[in-house]
């Protein structure tokens, strides 16, 4: 490097020459990479990515609702999903808001009539109740989704949203490299909040 930018000093024998440069890293280069990862997702990680991608949660500890629960736990960890089962008697709203705060990308809520459907409801992280679906094809979606490392869905239609293929801030965020605040802003005084996967 030193060469490169001609650089040169006098040496005790009045002669110039090329200093050594000793290059030191504080950060190696996966730490950075994380962090830069962190930084540019503020946290909230896409699917693939995802830390905590899927739980399994059940209205309470009914023991027919974990029974139907643990096989779709079973077959998720089947195929290398990183999930986790809440079967416990905690009240349902503290199990969401605690699924919320650590940011597990995908819950999987199983009540009833989910149960009577062979069905589960699916919420998104930040994104809210998006439904109930058949086990099978959540299960089949969750897979695809890792596997082609989708970024973010197109949004659910909301009020504001007139155009069916019209998408959300934050679902464009990457794409118009939009801070963090300014897209949070836009959206929020665009149809009162966002909608994203």
């Amino acid at each position: 490097m030193p060469a490169r930018f001609g650089l040169t000093y006098r040496d005790k024998d009045n002669s110039n020459k090329t200093p050594l440069c000793i290059h030191r890293a504080p950060l190696g280069t996966h730490e950075r990479f994380i962090g830069f990862l962190i930084e540019h997702y503020a946290g909230n990680f896409p699917l693939w990515l995802a830390p905590d991608q899927v739980r399994v949660i059940t209205l309470n500890d009914d023991e027919a609702l974990i029974n139907y629960a643990k096989p779709i736990v079973a077959e998720l960890r089947a195929n290398m999903v990183r999930v986790d089962a809440d079967f416990s008697a905690t009240p349902f709203k503290a199990k969401i808001s605690n699924a919320e705060q650590l940011r597990v990308h995908t819950m999987l809520v199983i009540g009833g009539r989910d149960m009577e459907a062979g069905a589960v409801s699916v919420r998104l992280h930040h994104g809210g109740p998006q439904g109930a679906k058949p086990k099978g094809e959540v299960v089949a979606d969750i897979l695809a989704s890792i596997k082609e490392r989708r970024a973010y869905a197109q949004c659910q239609p909301r009020s504001c949203l007139t155009k069916p293929a019209q998408k959300c801030i934050y679902t464009s965020r990457c794409q118009k490299n939009w801070t963090w605040r300014r897209w949070k802003t836009a959206c929020a005084s665009t149809c009162g909040g966002w909608r994203g996967r």
